[in-house]
């Protein structure tokens, strides 16, 4: 009797009969199925064939009677799954009751997914060589024997049936001269360094191809190791980079030449910087003498004639300086070398410092220009040097083109709120929009602000009544070289530049400039920048109120008698905002009838003098009202004989200034019994303190200044325009002198330092001056316009600097910041 079956096999085994139907089938075979031995029995076992499979299956079955079946396949399971099995089966004929066919199932399709994993790999790996345009190599390091693929033998012209270049050195040998102990070194190095698997191997060099010619090359590799630390193998790619390697040389050929373009582009700038400011100097230096002799000649009476000589000379040689300015800041700004230096000062004397000064341009023409500073607050930080730049520029072009009527400079705060301008009484709350005066209120002013600095933007217009723009040309102004047409250019002048430079440093300055005009009617330029305001000086100022007390009920009340309607306009407005009434006439009549009414004080235009004597039929108009003051209003510039300030009790220069304007009130209000809150309220004065503050007035009417300079022509003009203003002046002819004489007993108020000197320099003498504890201000005299010459005046103890050719007015503007100096005039 035939033994049964083992049920505990691992692999799967069935039996069947001669037909393929199951007789028998073990545990591991029911698992692959997912059937009972109960479902098998009576089944073919061919039905759980992958379809796919089948047929390969019967056709390896053809050969059960030459030995066996041996075939692999897909077996399904009775959940639709299928898995990779290996069947081997024989015939066995009398082993078995009525069987005569053994079968062994092993599940392979661990090994069937690794395989096609395997391919996958392979055939990723060919794509991306494929891909990479790379060339592979293997190199079994025992034997020396190397591997290049076909498409590495094509790089290197290696043929593809040469079986005796499968070595190392027909690698080698192919390899640059002068590189080949370079890599045999690195390689060598590589082997013996690299115990374990690390960083690949890589290096770049030529190497000779079948052309005969050498390209570059990018060998990559990594080698294993034995337990012992032996190389056994090393395998890696050949990248054809000479491309690459060609680019790379051809940047850095561009790079040393942009390198050499630089130098030489630094050295050219350079030597231009060097240039303009010899430049500079050199032509400021006579300019200096030019313009500051014809102003000295101007204050010594002259002839009508040579008056107009004279003016010519000095207006002439303002234009020059106009011109060298523009074109050295435009130089700067070109070469992107101009920056914004802010600095503390007082807007409203910096805005009334160039309106008096370009008044002297319009004065014979009989056009007015009038300031309205209109913005409550004067303390702040700007550049003042490219500020009052911006100003000359558009101020000085409604100058050139303005012939009849006015101009009007007016400065005013923008509200942040609505942007609409605020008026100077707007210092708490904006009218137009009811909002808070921006940053500035209550909080800044009434607690301890030393640190606080709003920024607040302010507002320039220059409006005139000159010949106006065509509106197709007011988008060239603002272009560098351009005029509006070639008969503006020829009849008038000028480089094109100042328009241009003056958009540029508004908008280094954080603003924006904007113009407009109508043909015949004039022009409006604006301007608006932000600037910080000083709130310590703002507080200190607002603190006491320019309102007066008197022995009479009354306040008092100002008559303005003047002909220009902007004047008049501009003057009471101001005066109204210090708490006194004030009216206005523009015509000798309405004034008579006007001054009947009685005014404490009437400000009187000097044209109209001549007119209300005439009218009058008297000699002097303050005989016919004797209860008014007087004050004589001139042009600037214009010097008043005594005969004309007879019954006057001052004079006022137009344009006017705020703080002569107060000054004038002041002195006439106290003739009349009439005192400021800030004057009541100071007590009273010791006759030592009466004696100590007549001698600091004395001083400041008729200071001791030193004068430090080695040029004739400048000593002569600084010398000139000193004694004009009352100051006593010394000269020194070079540092060495400078420092010897401030070294004696003699104290001087002011020292008026040259920068560039023999022996010994302004900066040199300055820090000296400085070292020996000495406190005198020193101003520079330069003719610098380089920021960093600038600055070093103010870093080796310089205290404020004017630039060559000076004026008068600059002068002035020294004396009264330095030494609180008071003109007599």
């Amino acid at each position: 009797m035939a033994r049964g079956p083992k049920t505990n096999v691992p692999r799967g085994v069935f039996i069947c009969s001669t037909d393929a139907h199951n007789t028998f089938t073990n545990a591991a075979y029911q698992n692959m199925t997912g059937c009972s031995q109960e479902e098998l029995l009576g089944l073919r076992w061919v039905e759980h064939v992958h379809p796919e499979d089948l047929q390969e299956v019967w056709d390896q079955a053809i050969t059960l009677r030459e030995g066996g079946l041996n075939v692999e396949f897909r077996l399904i399971h009775k959940n639709g799954s299928w898995r990779w099995v290996n069947c081997q089966s024989v015939d066995m004929p009398g082993c078995f009751e009525n069987e005569s066919h053994v079968g062994i199932i092993e599940d392979i399709t661990w090994r069937k997914e690794a395989e096609e994993s395997l391919r996958l790999s392979e055939e990723r790996f060919a794509l991306a060589v494929r891909g990479s345009n790379d060339g592979l190599w293997d190199w079994d390091i025992r034997t020396n024997k190397v591997f290049y693929s076909a498409r590495c033998k094509n790089m290197l012209g290696i043929e593809q049936s040469c079986e005796s270049a499968d070595t190392l050195d027909v690698l080698i040998n192919r390899l640059h001269s002068s590189y080949r102990d370079c890599v045999q070194t690195a390689l060598k190095d590589y082997l013996a360094a690299h115990k374990t698997v690390g960083s690949p191997f890589h290096i770049e060099t030529p190497i000779r191809t079948s052309q005969d010619k050498y390209c570059w090359f990018r060998l990559r590799g990594q080698a294993l190791w034995d337990e012992q630390g032996n190389p056994l193998r090393m395998a890696g790619s050949l990248s054809d980079i000479t491309e690459r390697i060609r680019w790379e040389e051809e940047q850095e050929r561009l790079i040393a030449n942009l390198a050499e373009a630089r130098d030489k582009a630094e050295s050219a700038a350079k030597a231009r910087s060097e240039f303009l400011a010899v430049m500079s100097h050199e032509i400021r230096t006579p300019l200096n003498g030019v313009i500051g002799m014809a102003s000295v000649l101007l204050d010594t009476d002259p002839t009508p004639d040579q008056e107009e000589c004279l003016e010519t000379i000095r207006t002439s040689g303002e234009c020059l300086l106009s011109i060298i300015n523009d074109i050295l800041d435009f130089s700067k700004i070109d070469a992107g070398k101009l920056t914004i230096a802010p600095v503390p000062c007082n807007l409203r004397s910096l805005v009334e410092d160039v309106g008096s000064m370009l008044a002297l341009r319009v004065e014979p023409k009989g056009v007015e220009l009038v300031v309205h500073y209109d913005s409550p607050f004067f303390a702040v930080s700007v550049d003042t040097i490219r500020l009052r730049q911006v100003l000359i520029n558009l101020i000085g072009n409604s100058c050139k083109f303005t012939h009849a009527g006015h101009i009007l400079v007016n400065v005013s705060l923008l509200c942040k709120s609505c942007q609409k301008q605020l008026k100077a009484t707007d210092f708490w709350e904006c009218r137009s929009c009811s909002k808070d005066v921006n940053s500035f209120k209550g909080r800044e002013l009434d607690s301890d602000a030393k640190h606080v600095k709003p920024v607040e933007y302010f507002k320039f217009s220059i409006s005139d009544s000159g010949i106006g723009i065509a509106e197709d040309k007011l988008g060239l102004l603002f272009e560098k070289f351009s005029q509006c047409d070639q008969l503006t250019s020829s009849m008038y002048g000028g480089t094109g530049l100042g328009l241009a430079v003056s958009k540029s440093l508004v908008d280094l300055m954080g603003g924006e400039i904007v113009v407009e005009s109508r043909e015949g009617v004039g022009s409006t330029f604006s301007f608006s920048i932000p600037l910080e305001i000083d709130v310590v000086s703002e507080k200190n100022r607002h603190q006491v109120p320019l309102l007066y007390s008197s022995r009479f009920q009354a306040r008092p009340r100002i008559l303005v008698i003047d002909n220009h309607k902007i004047t008049r306009q501009v003057m009471c407005e101001q005066i109204e905002s210090w708490g006194i009434e004030c009216q206005c006439s523009g015509d000798v009549a309405s004034a008579l009838k006007l001054l009947a009414n009685r005014f404490h004080v009437a400000v009187v235009d000097n044209v109209l003098v001549e007119t209300f004597q005439k009218k009058l039929q008297i000699k002097r108009i303050a005989e016919e009202f004797p209860g008014t003051k007087f004050i004589l209003l001139k042009p600037v510039g214009h010097r008043v004989n005594a005969q004309e300030a007879y019954g006057f009790s001052c004079t006022l220069s137009r344009p006017l200034r705020q703080s002569t304007l107060k000054d004038a009130l002041l002195k006439t209000f106290n003739l009349l019994g009439f005192k400021s809150f800030e004057e009541a309220s100071r007590p009273a004065l010791a006759s030592s303190n009466r004696s100590k503050a007549g001698d600091k007035a004395q001083t400041r009417r008729h200071p001791k200044v030193l004068v430090v300079e080695d040029n004739k022509v400048n000593q002569m003009v600084a010398i000139r325009l000193l004694n004009n203003l009352g100051c006593t002046v010394d000269v020194a002819c070079n540092g060495q002198e400078a420092v010897s004489i401030v070294d004696k007993p003699v104290e001087y108020d002011l020292i008026f330092m040259d920068c560039h000197m023999p022996v010994l320099d302004g900066f040199q003498a300055s820090r000296l001056i400085r070292s020996k504890q000495k406190l005198t201000p020193i101003v520079a005299l330069t003719a610098a316009t380089m920021e960093s010459e600038l600055e070093k005046c103010l870093e080796c103890g310089m205290d404020d600097y004017v630039r060559k050719p000076c004026t008068k007015q600059e002068l002035q503007r020294v004396l009264h910041k330095w030494l609180d100096w008071k003109d007599e005039v």
